[in-house]
């Protein structure tokens, strides 16, 4: 068994109040001990939880858009800089998206996906464009016409 630590309570409320910004794994090697440790301590003196690590960082609709279209969980984890599980998992429990069988093969490329996805926004953007100018030209006849009736 290791040599027991000797850290007074001061010190671990220290610790753990200037720790917003660090997870508790590193509060702990701060303090030399096991995040088990830490987290009894913490526990046992009422401090609250810490964060295990930094949150997944995604974007939900682009990872719902990119699941419903068959894209392959490892190219989306890939994308995203993530690990395929935390995918998985976000896109099966946290959105509540169906979970795909063992061996389904991807519909398309994550690649693909971004360039179908910026082709309708392209399209999106010239119909409303398109859709101005006409409105803007006919507003314009009806002034023409109207002087020269005058």
């Amino acid at each position: 068994m290791g040599k027991p630590h000797i850290i007074s309570q001061k010190r671990i409320r220290e610790a753990w109040a200037a720790s917003h910004t660090k997870t508790k794994r590193a509060v702990a090697a701060d303090l030399g001990v096991d995040q088990r440790t830490l987290r009894n301590w913490a526990r046992d003196m009422g401090l609250g939880c810490l964060p295990d690590g930094p949150r997944p960082s995604y974007d939900a609709d682009l990872l719902r858009a990119a699941w419903l279209a068959g894209v392959s969980g490892y190219q989306i984890a890939a994308f995203f800089g993530l690990d395929q599980s935390t995918i998985s998992h976000a896109a099966t429990n946290r959105l509540g998206l169906e979970k795909r069988k063992a061996g389904t093969k991807p519909k398309m490329t994550m690649a693909q996906f971004l360039e179908a996805r910026l082709s309708a926004r392209m399209a999106e953007t010239a119909r409303a464009e398109r859709a101005e100018w006409w409105n803007a030209e006919m507003v314009d006849g009806h002034r023409n016409r109207d002087r020269r009736a005058a």
